[in-house]
């Protein structure tokens, strides 16, 4: 799908969207925003914030769709385990590989939505996941 056509879809959404790379993604990601004139800019659009995964911490930016997607340096934090995301329903892992330059791989874990009562299975003669 790409970038572009994923402002396209998202950018009159009041949500701010996430997108996770590897070292130079914002630069990429400023350049090609920079090839279209958002002359229609309005204070409703959406913020893309790029976030950028190196092996010691991940650096933050934001690209405001208001300010028609012009980079700003949002921090950066100490990058503790692979885990880069997570919500109350999966985490998100992800490692630096080599491709001949640099890529992330992800990895989603779902958390369990429920917990089921194993002694209670038991009792009533059924069997877990049957």
């Amino acid at each position: 799908m790409g970038v572009p056509t994923l402002v396209r879809h998202h950018h009159a959404s009041p949500h701010p969207l996430d997108l996770y790379g590897p070292a130079g993604i914002a630069e990429r990601v400023g350049h090609l925003l920079a090839g279209f004139e958002w002359n229609l800019a309005e204070p409703t659009w959406f913020t893309l914030r790029v976030h950028e995964v190196l092996p010691d911490r991940i650096l933050h930016f934001s690209f405001p769709g208001p300010e028609r997607f012009r980079r700003h340096f949002a921090g950066e934090e100490e990058r503790q385990s692979r885990e880069i995301w997570s919500c109350p329903y999966l985490t998100v892992a992800a490692e630096i590989l080599d491709h001949k330059l640099p890529v992330l791989v992800f990895r989603v874990d779902e958390r369990p939505h429920f917990s089921i009562d194993a002694a209670k299975l038991e009792q009533r003669g059924l069997v877990a996941g049957a």
